[in-house]
């Protein structure tokens, strides 16, 4: 975590970003932090399972 984030916390970071995106996209700040949870809560799922099936892979034998 860069030294920026660190000393202002996670909760004032995302305040910036939700404020950033809500005048950048001209929506409520509501719907801009809705879209930062829903499409990190995504994008993170995604990551995680494409993780695990390599790993499943490796298992079963198949890289060897």
């Amino acid at each position: 975590i860069p030294d920026s984030v660190a000393s202002r916390g996670l909760g004032d970071v995302y305040k910036r970003q939700v404020h950033t995106l809500s005048d950048e996209k001209n929506i409520s700040e509501r719907k801009a932090f809705q879209d930062i949870v829903r499409y990190t809560f995504n994008y993170l799922m995604e990551r995680d399972y494409d993780r695990k099936n390599r790993k499943d892979g490796k298992r079963r034998g198949r890289n060897r």
